[in-house]
């Protein structure tokens, strides 16, 4: 009897680390699992950071945009022209192609076939098409300011920040 209780003993002790081993084994395969997950989080949570980043820097664009646009006198002046190219060019040649277009800066041909149809119509009366054609900026402002404050809310929910109602 003393030796079929030591082999049983022996038996169980190989048991033992079997299970041990597999059990290690699957812990560290789950902490991989856990590794690999939170980088890629992490990684996702700097790029929707980045891209919050961007659009709030562009929202204020549009805003200094909106504002140099509605001032009746401002187009025309050139240091406020100038200032209004600048910003449009900080906001690249895909955002405002109408008013990029009207601007006479690089923009998308869809831009400007979209700047001559909104100022068919109008007259030039004024000698600058830049006025003409405020309301085609004003409009293009707004609708980008939308699209990118949409944006915004879908990137707070994915970086998981809630922000106050502004």
């Amino acid at each position: 009897m003393y030796q079929a209780d030591l082999w049983h003993s022996h038996h169980w002790i190989d048991l033992r680390d079997w299970l041990s081993t597999i059990a290690t084994a699957v812990a560290a395969w789950l902490a991989y699992i856990a590794i690999t997950q939170s980088k890629r989080q992490a990684r996702e949570n700097a790029e929707a950071i980045v891209r919050e980043r961007r659009v709030d820097y562009e929202l204020g664009l549009l805003k200094e945009l909106a504002e140099y646009n509605s001032a009746s006198h401002t187009i025309n002046q050139p240091d406020k022209f100038e200032q209004m190219s600048t910003r449009l060019r900080l906001l690249g040649p895909d955002r405002l192609p109408i008013t990029r277009a009207l601007f006479n800066l690089p923009t998308t041909d869809d831009g400007i076939r979209a700047k001559d149809a909104a100022l068919s119509g109008i007259p030039l009366d004024l000698n600058d098409p830049r006025i003409a054609g405020r309301s085609a900026i004003l409009d293009e402002i707004n609708t980008t300011a939308d699209a990118l404050l949409a944006e915004r809310g879908s990137l707070l929910s994915v970086t998981g920040v809630s922000r106050p109602s502004e």
